[in-house]
């Protein structure tokens, strides 16, 4: 369990604080900070709908109302916005998750919608991903300090140089620092992660208790409602709460209490959006019609030869198609997600039994996407966190065996679904600080002479 000491505290400040510098720079270097949403990217289609809750429309887009298009209009970038172009089909939409709307409409209540309101909402994203770092920060230095090191010179500091490296790849991390200048999930969803290992770090995962999986519920299908596609991470969570915290000796059969627990409140947190979706669409698609859309850009032949990256090529040709139906002009935008995702599964499903030979090919070339860039400095710290990681399972295996959850959810989930260049993999970034720091600085004790700490 992590037991908080000044010098932890001195440490999640510091970083904290390097951390916010560097993001804001990185901001302030794109040109962005009073900008709306960037033209690529999710970003216009959450605006638009937090937009409509700000103004008691409801869930729905405004992309043909003028006085949402303003402030793009009057942007430099004006002439790059499709947005514009896209029909606005009456009533309410199940395409995209509630969370981050509901944040950037939630601001517009207290701060009037434009350049001021948008430069708070980059400042939150910088806050969160600079929270997530200061959290892998602290993971790093706590993992390093709960090994058995002798007291020499080099091994005293080694909490301090894992939570070092820690720092310095998290603001090295080029990749990342892209998401804080729009309006995307991705700087949440980072937070979000390293609030579950703090999560970890202050549990006894020998003994935990009930409310610990109960509250392991709340937090993942918080994230859920942020990104839907985390709803593929439930299965291999319940496993590790039916047999992580068994010790060697547990007899068989496990006990279920926990794995219901954690399944129970998360179905609870999300039975309302989910009743809502059904509501709205008519249909059985709690997590609404984006998903089975996105996936039709995945299994296609233009994703087999782009290397596995997902293209909107596809979901195109569909709306093209429907846009030809008599019946499409009088469709209000539920009735037009449910015709789509429809469509797109048929067509999914059938491309996928027609290239079956292909498809452990394309989820090799997404999970290469997925773990790119394969930069000398990328692979230093990516192969660096993989030796963390083993080196953690011999130190602490009861967080490892959620960490593994994480790892290998995130895996499956790309290999079965979509990549589009490695975008999925940066809410575990945090986390694979923290591994990168805590393998490297186990590397270097083991090369200490004479020096032998155990696993």
């Amino acid at each position: 369990m992590l037991r908080r000491t000044t010098a932890d505290l001195r440490w999640f400040l510091f970083a904290l604080l390097c951390l916010i510098t560097a993001n804001a720079l990185s901001v302030s270097r794109s040109g962005h900070w009073t900008s709306p949403p960037l033209p690529q990217g999710d970003g216009p289609d959450y605006e638009s709908i937090a937009y409509s809750i700000a103004n008691a429309q409801g869930f729905q887009f405004a992309w043909s109302e003028p006085s949402w298009q303003a402030p793009y209009r009057e942007s430099s970038l004006a002439n790059e916005y499709t947005q514009f172009d896209r029909t606005d089909w009456p009533g309410p939409t199940a395409s995209r998750p509630p969370l981050l709307p509901t944040l950037i409409a939630g601001l517009y209540q207290v701060l009037p919608r434009g350049p001021i309101a948008f430069a708070t909402l980059r400042a939150l994203s910088v806050l969160a991903l600079s929270l997530a770092g200061a959290i892998a920060v602290l993971t790093a230095r706590t993992w390093t300090k709960q090994l058995i090191l002798p007291n020499s010179f080099p091994a005293r500091y080694a909490p301090d140089l894992a939570a070092c490296l820690t720092l310095l790849v998290a603001i090295a991390d080029r990749t990342i620092k892209r998401y804080n200048s729009d309006f995307l999930t991705e700087p949440y969803a980072a937070l979000g992660i390293s609030l579950f290992l703090l999560l970890l770090l202050k549990t006894n995962l020998s003994t935990p208790s009930i409310k610990w999986f109960a509250l392991v519920g709340v937090w993942l299908a918080m994230l859920v409602l942020l990104r839907s596609m985390l709803i593929f991470w439930l299965p291999l969570f319940l496993l590790a709460a039916t047999f992580g915290t068994r010790s060697t000796n547990n007899k068989w059969p496990p006990d279920w209490k926990s794995p219901i627990i954690l399944l129970a409140t998360f179905l609870l947190c999300l039975a309302p959006w989910w009743i809502r979706n059904c509501a709205v669409l008519n249909a059985w698609m709690p997590l609404g019609g984006q998903g089975a859309a996105s996936l039709r850009g995945g299994y296609c032949d233009e994703a087999l030869l782009d290397g596995g990256n997902w293209n909107p090529a596809p979901e195109q040709s569909i709306h093209q198609r429907l846009d030809q139906l008599p019946e499409s002009k009088s469709w209000s935008a539920t009735q037009r997600e449910v015709a789509l995702a429809k469509i797109a599964t048929q067509e999914t499903f059938e491309w996928a039994r027609t290239n079956w030979k292909s498809l452990p090919y394309l989820a090799l070339q997404r999970l290469t996407n997925h773990y790119g860039p394969f930069r000398i400095d990328h692979l230093i710290w990516k192969i660096s966190a993989l030796v963390g990681f083993l080196f953690l399972i011999g130190s602490q295996p009861n967080q490892a065996k959620w960490i593994a959850a994480i790892l290998l959810s995130d895996a499956l989930s790309i290999a079965l679904l979509y990549e589009t260049g490695g975008r999925f993999l940066i809410p575990i970034h945090p986390l694979l600080y923290a591994l990168f720091a805590y393998g490297a600085v186990r590397l270097a004790l083991i090369c200490i002479p004479n020096k032998q700490q155990s696993l």
